[in-house]
């Protein structure tokens, strides 16, 4: 028998810890992105794990892909398609574990929706395979991993994170399927920011090695639960490395926690917390989950108040709202499934059902519409919630005028109007020519 307190989060201890690091610096599809330093970098990284970190050798999956010139002679499987997705998405997943670092050295790219892809050893021309990252993610925080296994999951990518535009056509679209998102804490550290390369140093990631500095002499535990302050450190050593010109990028780190009053992109890291499902929060089903994917495909542009509908979901079910005023993603799926890691531990409504009522309010009268009202109406009498409020109309806008007066030449002057009113906006440009004396007053001469 239990007292009904929540299940206490497993201890962190190396035995439970698993890893995946991926080292490339060879691809078949052109010489010219051979890379040096990620093979390297993995083989160093894996060395703090099995060695300072305690984790046994056995559970360190390592796959690189070297360059013949650059020393690596490490026992390992090549970094190609095959390997890798048999790693993370067959073998890893089939061990008892509770912990998972996946590391990453190679380039990398984002696609409109900013998920990283991180080509494999074995891309070509014809097909640029690649992993799918921040898909592979969705899928580790979701129950298509078995219930009671990796509650936390570390990701560092060493890897550029350049705009898909460049190769533009090499990519195929790749996300692997996931299923009802479960409460999984996981952190992500990337080497850039959106749009920037990751600086390599004499065949080394500037990256891993200040990272690696910053690992040196701690346990697993201790990295693990420091892992907010330890990222906090690299962003100063790489703050003071730009003012002295030996840097450029920005390294960010993501933390997803989801629950209530654990902010996807906040600081809390360490708390355990309460898992999911024991915080009585209602939350979508799997059947809403499915006819959701139905109702909203991943070409489905964000409408123009998307926003306003996600702050609203918090505030008609009195949820606190991030602290950031901004999306957590650009796609519609992946803003739902925010809205349900949110969840807290109220049982009127769950957060997603007013988002989609009030994207549905304010597009225009469609099948979609309709489609999206009875989505939502048929999931909260499935799930036994409360009706959702009417959401409030847009705000009109009060009529404005903008004036400007420039003038154009020594005897006459340009009077330029601007009137608006609401979403639309018109404007009228006018030319009236003023007299102008040096010691007399203006005055218009009508014509």
């Amino acid at each position: 028998m239990t007292d009904g307190s929540p299940a206490a989060e497993p201890s962190i201890t190396p035995e439970r810890t698993f890893a995946l690091v991926v080292g490339v610096e060879s691809y078949e599809i052109d010489a010219r992105l051979n890379l040096p330093g990620p093979a390297r970098d993995a083989v160093r990284f894996a060395d703090w794990l099995t060695g300072t970190a305690g984790v046994p050798k056995g559970n360190v999956r390592l796959l690189l892909s070297p360059l013949a010139d650059t020393g690596v002679e490490v026992a390992s499987k090549p970094a190609t398609q095959k390997n890798v997705e048999d790693a993370l998405f067959t073998d890893l997943p089939r061990c008892e574990g509770d912990l998972l670092w996946i590391y990453w050295a190679g380039h990398g790219f984002l696609d409109r929706r900013h998920d990283l892809l991180l080509p494999y050893a074995d891309a070509t021309a014809g097909l640029f395979a690649h992993l799918n990252l921040s898909s592979a993610l969705r899928r580790w925080k979701s129950d298509e991993i078995a219930g009671g296994r990796f509650h936390r999951t570390v990701t560092v990518g060493d890897a550029c994170r350049l705009d898909i535009g460049r190769l533009k056509g090499k990519f195929s679209q790749v996300n692997y399927p996931t299923g009802a998102p479960t409460r999984r804490m996981q952190f992500t550290l990337y080497a850039s920011r959106p749009g920037e390369t990751a600086k390599n140093t004499v065949r080394a990631g500037q990256f891993t090695d200040t990272l690696l500095r910053r690992l040196e002499g701690r346990t697993l535990e201790q990295a693990t639960l420091g892992l907010s302050d330890i990222a906090r450190d690299v962003q100063a050593d790489f703050t003071v490395m730009r003012a002295d010109g030996t840097a450029w990028q920005h390294p960010q780190f993501d933390i997803a926690l989801g629950w209530d009053g654990s902010s996807l992109h906040g600081d809390t890291w360490a708390d355990g917390g309460t898992p999911r499902g024991q915080t009585g929060g209602l939350v979508l089903d799997q059947v809403a989950w499915t006819e959701l994917g139905q109702l909203i495909s991943e070409e489905t542009e964000l409408p123009r108040d998307t926003y306003a509908a996600y702050r609203w979901a918090f505030e008609v079910t009195g949820c606190v709202p991030p602290a950031v005023h901004t999306l957590p993603s650009s796609d519609l799926v992946e803003i739902v499934r925010d809205l349900d890691d949110r969840q807290g531990a109220s049982r009127a409504v769950p957060l997603a059902l007013p988002f989609v009522k009030h994207l549905a309010s304010r597009a225009a009268p469609s099948p979609w519409v309709v489609a999206a009202n009875a989505w939502v109406e048929r999931t909260r009498a499935r799930l036994g919630a409360d009706p959702v409020p009417v959401p409030p109309s847009r705000p009109v806008e009060s009529p404005a005028l903008h004036v400007r007066l420039t003038e154009d030449d020594e005897n006459s002057y340009r009077l330029q109007l601007w009137s608006f009113q609401g979403v639309g906006t018109t404007w009228a440009t006018f030319r009236n020519p003023w007299s102008w004396k040096p010691c007399g007053r203006r005055s218009p001469i009508t014509s």
